[in-house]
């Protein structure tokens, strides 16, 4: 037990790091009057009049809500996210849109991130605080904003703009990207060092199962938190037999040690050939299908033979292969180097140019130079 308050309690840290981890995939039994209530106290401090509430399932259903409300986009009652969207929708009671929303992200993020952030500061100003941001904040942001909310947001925006709809920023505040610093000011609220009624109602906001607000003057959606998010030891999004991140509604992403992956490559693996390697032009995603599926099948399925090999300082092998036969689409072989990357020991399946038949050509090619240039620099 610490002899004071100041001092570290990494018992009290543990069990909050847990509760966190835990909340970010619950969601508590509580009325859209709950969200009201909660959001109505900042809109006040704000002096914005109260918004409407809509709570979705999904930040995808987040992005075609708005669309509808203020853009009147269909909505595809056949799709289970849009179905469940359409009737919360409709629930929806006394919202008039106007076009454009009117946002508010920079006033909330100037509310919370500036006020709010401030005096906590301020009442830790003499606490020795560092061994708790190392404990709480930092690993805590790593994984659920950095390897989390950042990716999800690249995934959601890219959906819209296959679909060619509008993208709307999330509120930077009132959400995962705040897991981080709440753990941290959570710590203090409950070794009683400080009490911030305000802070306090975030946190609670939060811990209802708020994964993400998009705030504009008069509509508040709120996004609740997936019912999974699985993470490896590294803290990456990963799982090997299905989704890493899943919502109620049905949205779904998969991920393969924090790198995007097809749901065929986790959910059919079996199903995978030749051709669906060759369509991926990303080196990581193809190392993910490379380790998914076992570097044996991997390069059966390549139908590979060996044209050369050596090894490196480290011992790594580096092998050059070529395609058995001749690929219909490039009317040529296919030339693979089998490399592994010094500082993550990761093995590589990378495409070289056809007609090499030495495998330190096609390794240096790799890196943009030539045999002779690149031999010396990995000698050394």
């Amino acid at each position: 037990m610490p002899s004071s308050r100041s001092d570290f309690d990494p018992d009290l840290s543990a069990l909050i790091a847990k509760d966190w981890k835990q909340n970010c995939t619950q969601r508590k039994n509580v009325s859209t009057e709950f969200w009201s209530a909660k959001l109505q106290s900042f809109y006040n401090d704000l002096e914005l009049p109260q918004p409407n509430v809509l709570v979705v399932d999904s930040p995808l259903a987040a992005q075609l809500a708005i669309n509808h409300l203020f853009y009147n986009t269909p909505i595809d009652i056949q799709n289970p996210v849009e179905q469940v969207l359409y009737q919360r929708i409709i629930a929806l009671e006394g919202f008039e849109a106007t076009s454009p929303p009117q946002p508010i992200n920079n006033q909330l993020w100037e509310f919370i991130g500036d006020r709010l952030a401030r005096e906590l500061t301020e009442k830790l100003t003499n606490q020795p605080t560092n061994t708790v941001r190392q404990a709480l904040w930092k690993p805590l942001q790593l994984r659920y904003r950095d390897n989390g909310s950042a990716l999800i947001e690249l995934q959601v925006k890219a959906e819209m703009e296959r679909r060619k709809l509008r993208y709307f920023t999330p509120a930077l505040h009132g959400s995962w990207d705040d897991i981080g610093w709440a753990a941290f000011g959570d710590y203090y609220l409950r070794n009683g060092l400080i009490r911030h009624d305000l802070f306090q109602s975030w946190i609670e906001m939060l811990q209802a199962g708020c994964y993400q607000l998009i705030a504009y003057e008069k509509l508040v959606v709120v996004c609740l938190n997936p019912q999974i998010a699985a993470y490896n030891s590294q803290n990456q999004l990963w799982s090997e037999d299905g989704p890493a991140m899943r919502w109620a509604d049905g949205y779904q992403l998969y991920y393969w040690n924090g790198i995007r992956v097809s749901e065929q490559l986790i959910e059919r693996p079996e199903t995978i050939t030749r051709k669906d390697i060759m369509q991926v032009d990303n080196a990581e995603v193809r190392r993910c299908m490379q380790e998914a599926l076992g570097s044996e099948r991997f390069g059966s399925l390549l139908d590979l033979i060996e044209l050369d090999a050596d090894k490196d300082l480290r011992g790594a092998p580096q092998v050059l292969y070529r395609t058995r036969e001749v690929d219909e689409l490039a009317e040529d072989y296919l030339y693979f180097a089998r490399v592994s990357c010094p500082s993550t020991e990761r093995v590589y399946f990378l495409c070289v140019p056809p007609g090499l038949n030495n495998v330190w050509d096609a390794v240096a090619w790799t890196f943009g130079k030539t045999a002779d240039t690149y031999r010396p620099q990995i000698e050394t």
